[in-house]
């Protein structure tokens, strides 16, 4: 028997789904082409649909982990990032806890650009800088990044053509 499907898209699950959302909407710089309040966004995206929904309340704590609604007993800034809080007697402070120490995810959204700089910059003007450094690869330099929700961007810009033997 052959799997016969007619398209395929990524999705990502959100408790706080209005916020990302935004985040996508900024981003990528458009407004969802399918939008239900509070249920379900879609944007197109060149090549793929990229969809984000909020759970229904019965399947919310499959989901809540992997988002970024006070994880690991956290507590959340007025940008959505985790800090951790650390007590000392009866003083209590807040430090950034990193959005990588969210729950590890074997999915990334790969986004290919054609200014790595000027993504890195978008990026960071939204709130969300990536924390690491870019990095080369064979086929080209990329940052990590994430997502309110702490799930893993990869920005990536690919080599010129003729750096990689083949002719312009």
């Amino acid at each position: 028997m052959v799997l016969h499907y007619t398209n395929a898209f990524v999705t990502i699950a959100s408790v706080n789904w209005e916020s990302l959302v935004n985040f996508y909407t900024k981003l990528l710089e458009q407004k969802p082409v399918l939008l239900t309040p509070n249920v379900y966004a879609e944007f197109n995206l060149v090549g793929m649909r990229l969809g984000i929904f909020q759970p229904k309340n019965t399947n919310e704590s499959e989901f809540e982990v992997m988002s970024n609604d006070n994880p690991f007993g956290f507590e959340s800034d007025t940008l959505g990032l985790a800090n951790a809080a650390l007590t000392t007697g009866t003083t209590k402070t807040t430090t950034p806890a990193p959005l990588y120490f969210y729950t590890k995810s074997k999915i990334s959204l790969c986004l290919e650009v054609s200014n790595l700089e000027d993504a890195i910059a978008h990026l960071t003007s939204l709130g969300y800088p990536p924390p690491g450094e870019i990095s080369i690869a064979s086929h080209g330099r990329e940052i990590y990044a994430y997502d309110p929700d702490g799930n893993r961007l990869i920005l990536h810009q690919a080599k010129e053509s003729d750096e990689l033997g083949v002719m312009s």
